[in-house]
């Protein structure tokens, strides 16, 4: 008799209307299946089909060889036999870091020269943070670029990205030197731009953005369905976790949209601000601890965002920004969609 296994790269997480299965090694494989599929994968983990048709009397047995086609198809799962099931054991998703901080987002509007800047990122740089995003409200020069991606050298911080008001006095083939030169500059995106067009390291979006305003968007574009991300999303915060930066006046923050801040970069190391621990706080919260996100199937591939949420003095609310109904199984737009909040007054 042969039994079914899940592979070890594939997690099933369940919602509030259907549940979803993870492929850790193949984004673009993840699936949402129904519940009663997810109980056959959890509640019958490692029977036969033949015992599953059994236990439901053989009342849907067209049914579950669909699903188990289904399952074949995609690699999900495979056969093996009695002895064999008890060789694969269960995955552990640990998630666990040396580095004090991973992340970190620098504003930018000319208040701070750019030249003061570079204590913080060296600050970065001794905290072994790993990739800075820079986000500028103002249209750069190519020299101010310059000037902010030489503050890099020396460092191993692994990724810089820019975003920046669109500047047309900078040039498209002086952007490209710049990736040349600089190999840290993993991505440059400018917005209000006069056109439209991407190839994923260069971006131009005719998109009017205020950076610290216009994120925490929650859209299956952005989703991050890895091991690493699923495994950190256990019980950490995905958005906050090991960040700390910076917003225009040069405050530390965890994030540049949140209220709280820790003190000036020029008066206030790093390390000051991780040893109170009070800048970790939102680091742990999971999204199995925030209402409404708990109950979503995405709830490991969603980015969380604690700036802006539905109600602000509640750590735990949901972000106010996501358009997607799990008890529904729905995004706005689509055919019958409810507003979450709507539903639950």
């Amino acid at each position: 008799m042969k039994y079914f296994k899940i592979f070890n790269s594939c997690k099933i997480v369940k919602g509030a209307s259907q549940a979803l299965i993870y492929d850790l090694d193949r984004v673009d494989n993840s699936s949402p299946i129904p519940l009663d599929l997810f109980e056959i994968l959890t509640d019958h983990k490692g029977k036969s089909v033949k015992q599953i048709k059994s236990f439901y009397q053989n009342q849907y047995d067209s049914t579950i060889d669909d699903y188990f086609r289904f399952l074949e198809e995609r690699e999900f799962i495979f056969y093996c036999s009695e002895i064999e099931k008890e060789s694969f054991p269960e995955r552990e998703f640990n998630w666990n870091k040396p580095n004090k901080i991973i992340n970190s987002i620098i504003d930018f509007d000319r208040s701070i020269p750019i030249s003061e800047y570079r204590t913080f990122i060296v600050d970065l740089y001794s905290n072994d943070c790993q990739v800075v995003e820079i986000r500028s409200f103002v249209k750069l020069t190519l020299d101010e670029i310059r000037s902010f991606l030489k503050h890099f050298d020396y460092t191993s911080i692994l990724t810089v990205e820019l975003l920046s008001m669109f500047n047309d006095k900078v040039k498209k083939s002086e952007i490209v030197e710049l990736l040349d030169e600089f190999p840290r500059l993993k991505k440059i995106s400018f917005y209000a731009s006069d056109f439209s067009e991407t190839n994923g390291v260069i971006n131009y979006s005719t998109n009017k953005v205020v950076p610290d305003l216009d994120c925490g968007n929650v859209d299956p574009k952005y989703f991050s369905i890895n091991l690493d991300t699923f495994s950190e999303a256990q019980k950490h915060n995905t958005c906050l976790n090991c960040k700390v930066s910076l917003n225009k006046v040069g405050q530390i923050k965890n994030c540049p949209s949140m209220d709280k801040t820790f003190g000036d970069f020029r008066k206030v190391s790093i390390q000051n601000v991780l040893d109170k621990n009070e800048i970790k706080e939102d680091w742990k919260i999971s999204k199995d601890e925030i209402e409404i996100c708990k109950d979503c199937e995405y709830r490991y591939a969603c980015t969380d965002c604690r700036a802006f949420t539905d109600e602000k003095s509640n750590k735990y609310s949901r972000p106010s920004r996501c358009n997607y109904n799990p008890y529904q199984g729905l995004w706005k737009g689509e055919n019958g969609y409810v507003d979450v909040i709507t539903r639950i007054k």
